[in-house]
């Protein structure tokens, strides 16, 4: 076993009491995996680096993996004694495992380590979750899912209403009201855009209104492109009309014939 395999593990794994190191073995099974906290000995399969470090699993919530199976896909009415229909969306991936967990008991940790089997599971690319029991992985992982989702729904709606509010920022602004914009840069991000204007351009207050019409229908990259598209095109045109200004301004001040 190479060193910096030993330095990896030990890196990754709680420390012992006393700051003693780690004194790290391979085995070739999942079943032999484990840990006896008391004599600082602890059992990786032997695959570690590839299987769970490399792939970010060194630690998952309260546990440290030691030896895990691949990953499957897991119907969660088969493992949930209670199932809730706003779960139907999620894809579940679980797999069995061997970790190492920090006991946490009355809201705090209480030192002691505990190796034993337990199960990972995961909703799509979402953190992982680990727990002895498969129901609990299960439950967890679709619990963060709906959370995030929530969370998700949040932002893109707070999204939502300052773009509008930029956007009806701009309207006060006179020098935008008669600009004509190409329509090009515009009909991939904003949804029936390309129904409305089949012309090269499109009115700067048309496309101001339709991409207030249709923001409830786009999601968060496709809200920022396109304020990001109307920022570059209103200072193009802007640095434009200026030049042709400083011209005009050069032609009035120049000598007379």
């Amino acid at each position: 076993m190479s060193h910096d395999l030993v330095d990896l593990v030990r890196a990754a794994l709680p420390a012992l009491p006393g700051g003693l190191p780690w004194d790290v073995r391979l085995v070739d099974h999942l079943g032999d995996a484990g840990a006896e906290p008391e004599l600082g000995t602890v059992r990786i399969l032997k695959n570690w680096r590839t299987s769970i470090h490399e792939v970010g699993l060194a630690h998952v919530t309260r546990h440290y993996p030691l030896a895990i199976e691949p990953f499957d896909v897991v119907d969660p009415r088969e493992v949930l004694e209670r199932y809730r229909m706003q779960w139907r969306q999620h894809r579940v991936m679980m797999c069995r495992a061997v970790t190492l967990e920090r006991e946490w008991c009355g809201g705090r940790f209480t030192g002691n380590l505990i190796a034993g089997p337990a199960f990972i599971a995961r909703v799509e690319e979402d953190q992982p979750v680990a727990h002895w029991h498969p129901a609990q992985a299960v439950a967890a992982a679709l619990t963060a899912a709906r959370s995030k989702q929530r969370a998700e729904s949040r932002r893109l709606a707070k999204l939502r209403r300052n773009a509008r509010a930029f956007l009806d920022e701009l309207v006060v602004t006179p020098r935008y009201l008669g600009l004509d914009l190409p329509v090009a840069p515009y009909a991939s991000l904003v949804p029936g855009l390309w129904r409305l204007r089949r012309t090269g351009s499109i009115p700067f207050l048309t496309l101001k209104d339709t991409i207030c019409d249709q923001i409830g229908r786009m999601d968060r990259d496709g809200i920022l492109k396109a304020l990001l598209q109307l920022s570059l095109d209103l200072a193009e045109q802007r640095s434009l009309f200026e030049k042709l200004l400083d011209e005009l301004v050069a032609q009035l001040n120049g000598p007379t014939a």
